[in-house]
């Protein structure tokens, strides 16, 4: 099927009484969608999956298309949105899922030989949320590979023009079979930064789980509660200045 034919066949797809069987067909045709970005089946499985859930619970009729120069765009009656966006060499290295009057994105894109997947959520006011996995081919197998996800996120206040971002990244060293996760907290006021706090920890082997290229992590969050201690502590000081 051409990608044109895929999209009619999410249309039908919706034409489905059960949520569950939607799910499980729109993932299979997500999956085939994916493939004009990606030839990592891990990311791509990844990017269907949280995708299919929110298409198959979406209210729509059918995809009208729209393109320009460089991209194309499938947008649906309800602020449902598929695109794809063409590179120098025009080859498709993003494809796009948009919901919600564009505050929700995911998206996969390929860069040389990664491949990331991202989540990005601006529907609260002043908030942006953003996820992100990267899966990078290795070069003994040609096998891709987790090597790195991470949650971000933004807090703006207009008033005094300060943002706050905090966030956890875990990466992955496939050489030493090693996990390490940083935390973060970053204040700025009016584009300097203020504060910058970071701690790093070795990740024990029993705390995550490894299957397929993908990493699963089953750790507590101790680390981001002492790292988000040591911020409000900074910004408490900041306050009496």
């Amino acid at each position: 099927m051409t990608f044109s034919e895929k999209i009619k066949r999410i249309e039908e797809i919706r034409r489905e009484e059960s949520v569950s069987k939607r799910i499980e067909m729109n993932k299979n045709v997500l999956f085939e969608l994916s493939n004009v970005v990606s030839d990592s089946a891990i990311a791509s499985d990844y990017f269907s999956l949280i995708v299919s859930e929110y298409l198959s619970n979406a209210n729509f009729e059918q995809f009208n298309k729209v393109q320009f120069d460089n991209e194309i765009h499938y947008v649906a009656d309800s602020d449902i949105e598929i695109s794809l966006v063409y590179g120098d060499n025009l080859q498709v290295n993003t494809l796009s899922f948009s919901y919600d009057n564009d505050n929700k994105k995911i998206s996969i894109k390929r860069k040389g030989d990664s491949i990331c997947v991202t989540k990005e959520d601006n529907s609260v006011e002043n908030t942006k949320i953003v996820e992100k996995r990267v899966y990078i081919k290795s070069v003994k197998d040609g096998k891709y590979f987790n090597k790195s996800f991470y949650k971000k996120v933004f807090k703006t206040n207009p008033k005094d023009n300060t943002e706050t971002i905090v966030g956890r990244r875990y990466s992955y060293n496939r050489f030493n079979n090693s996990l390490v996760k940083d935390v973060m907290s970053i204040s700025k006021e009016d584009g300097n930064i203020i504060s910058n706090t970071k701690s790093s920890i070795l990740i024990d082997d029993n705390n995550y789980v490894i299957e397929d290229g993908q990493i699963f992590i089953v750790e507590n969050n101790k680390l981001e509660k002492k790292v988000l201690a040591m911020q409000n502590d900074v910004i408490e000081a900041l306050k009496v200045l």
